[in-house]
């Protein structure tokens, strides 16, 4: 009799999920959070009912919440347990680059500036996020994190060495946006020494006052300008021209918006062809 009253007036033990920690899912600032269903055992009761205050699957907002979870047992005993959900204001976007042909093999580190959109209507980028990528045979990938929001276009380049390639529409994949730099024609043309608009005399000029020079295979986003070493191999030959040759009086492709040629609003004249 007494193992009888004490089954039907304790409670059961009660496991809740530890802690969740996410990323805003792409396209908001929000997260759909599930997690597995939290365990009860009970003398009375072999399947105790749990009832959580925010279900799983349920749209998350940024910062934390508190999951309080109540287990219930056929003879009325209840015991709670809680967790936390947090929601970072952060959105991940698998990136995939690939430069022009004819780079060094490497590795060697190229920092890489993103401009996140939402068209149409914006005039300058929603977002800009600079990333330290290492390229291994001119391609490189990596997981960016970007400002949580809704984007539809991307632009990449690196402000040292490249034009800019635009990307739009801009891909999700289930949490993530996705950027495919590495896709047929979208490889970062090199020869933009300066970070204007065109591949132009004054490139060639920032190429002429640095040959013969060793001035290192990789870049950050401090280096300064210009690091005229566009193949990657840490000095300023012959290779690095023929990109400037190649590539001669091409401009940035078209922003998202499609402002040709422009920069974050910024107009231009034209190239420059003599001095």
């Amino acid at each position: 009799l007494a193992a009888g009253i004490a089954a039907a007036t304790t409670p059961g033990t009660h496991t809740c999920s530890t802690e969740i920690v996410v990323n805003a899912d792409a396209g908001g600032c929000t997260a759909v959070v599930t997690w597995a269903a939290t365990t009860a055992t009970d003398n009375c009761d072999p399947t105790p009912t749990v009832v959580c205050s925010l279900p799983s699957g349920t749209v998350f907002g940024l910062g934390t919440f508190t999951v309080t979870c109540t287990a219930t047992d056929a003879c009325g005993n209840s015991s709670q347990c809680t967790f936390d959900v947090t929601v970072n204001p952060v959105t991940e976007m698998v990136v995939s680059i690939d430069l022009q042909a004819a780079v060094d093999p490497g590795p060697f580190t190229r920092c890489i500036t993103f401009e996140l959109w939402n068209c149409p209507g914006d005039t300058v980028p929603v977002a800009t996020v600079d990333e330290v990528m290492t390229f291994t045979g001119g391609s490189a990938s990596a997981t960016v994190l970007v400002p949580c929001g809704a984007y539809t276009c991307v632009t990449a380049r690196d402000k040292l060495h490249t034009l800019r390639r635009t990307l739009d529409p801009l891909p999700v994949s289930g949490t993530q946006y996705v950027a495919d730099f590495a896709a047929a024609g979208k490889d970062l043309l090199g020869g933009n020494l300066n970070d204007d608009f065109f591949i132009d005399i004054l490139d060639f000029g920032a190429f002429t006052s640095q040959f013969n020079m060793s001035l290192g295979a990789s870049t950050t986003c401090a280096t300064a300008a210009p690091h005229s070493d566009i193949t990657g191999d840490g000095f300023v030959l012959t290779g690095d021209f023929t990109f400037i040759q190649q590539n001669f009086l091409l401009g940035h492709e078209a922003n998202c918006c499609g402002q040709p040629l422009l920069l974050a609003g910024e107009g231009s004249s034209g190239p420059v062809t003599e001095i």
